[in-house]
């Protein structure tokens, strides 16, 4: 597997730094674990010279020997490689790896424990994490739902598109271990609802019932449907929202978010990775003369 990264080089005889040279990275696996990995160092100078280093893969910073066989300088003989950052070319890659990766830098992710009801009056839920709030006028919300293998839409996409409403119920802890049941692949003809005995409240404004154990469930009208490759992403206006009376201050419009113990998806695979959202820190949005008034007029 080849990645490619910027690196910069330092050169021995000189104090200044390359910044705008490439290496070409090759990776050798025994099993899981990278044991070596090959360097190749892409000249500022002459870009279509390249020197081969090579070392173990366990160091964040390393010293290499570069021998050049058409040049003895000494900056081509010594160079030390800072490991900053690597970029995957995620075209390179296939599709698992990159999700593992992507999953795993893009956390916490909001869960969307998502009712649905179908044209034979089943009501399915089913958890997303691909999904967000991605505007407020309207407020707007986006599920990634994706596409069985066949192509085909899942029961929540279908259930959607059909009756063109949907309910969000956002997870707590108390909800975790029913959201993870619920991603069960049961058959089209079975309710979750039913097959868990969740216990469910009919909703205000569309058909579809909220989870009265949720914390906060908002009730969404479909918009529209993005087709991009095998993603599916539905597009859904917010028409009402449901929060327990412990969590809200009805007079102000505070939520008491902290005292919710929402959770979040973070990467893990099939076994998981969740994140709790109860620890928060704030920092103060300044305007353009605060922040010129803290940090001298000539910032």
């Amino acid at each position: 597997m080849e990645l490619f990264s910027r690196y910069a080089l330092w050169d021995s005889a000189f104090s200044e730094a390359a910044p705008d040279i490439w290496a070409r990275q090759t990776f050798e696996y025994s099993g899981r674990r990278p044991l070596t990995l090959s360097v190749s160092v892409q000249f500022r100078s002459n870009p279509a010279r390249w020197k081969v280093a090579r070392r173990r893969c366990f160091a964040a910073e390393v010293e290499n020997r570069i021998r050049c066989a058409g040049c003895q300088r000494t900056h081509c003989q010594r160079a030390r490689f800072k490991l900053n950052a690597m970029f995957f070319d995620l075209a390179q890659l296939g599709v698992r790896d990159s999700y593992k990766l992507l999953t795993g830098v893009v956390v916490p992710r909001p869960i969307a424990l998502v009712t649905s009801v179908s044209p034979s009056g089943l009501v399915n839920a089913a958890p997303y994490s691909f999904f967000n709030l991605l505007g407020s006028d309207p407020p707007v919300v986006a599920l990634g739902v994706g596409d069985r293998k066949s192509g085909e839409g899942k029961d929540t996409a279908s259930n959607i598109e059909t009756s063109r409403e949907f309910v969000v119920n956002i997870v707590d802890e108390s909800l975790a271990s029913a959201m993870n049941d619920c991603a069960v692949d049961f058959p089209a003809n079975w309710s979750e609802i039913e097959t868990l005995g969740l216990e469910t409240t009919p909703g205000q404004v569309v058909r579809v019932p909220h989870l009265s154990g949720a914390p906060a469930s908002l009730e969404c009208r479909f918009h529209s449907t993005l087709h991009i490759g095998r993603n599916r992403i539905i597009v859904g206006e917010v028409v009402g929202l449901w929060v327990r009376d412990e969590f809200v201050d009805s007079q102000k419009f505070y939520v008491q978010t902290n005292e919710m113990h929402i959770i979040g998806r973070g990467g893990g695979g099939n076994e998981g990775g969740y994140f709790r959202t109860s620890d928060s820190f704030g920092l103060k949005r300044q305007s353009f003369d605060e922040w010129q008034e803290e940090n001298g007029e000539n910032s």
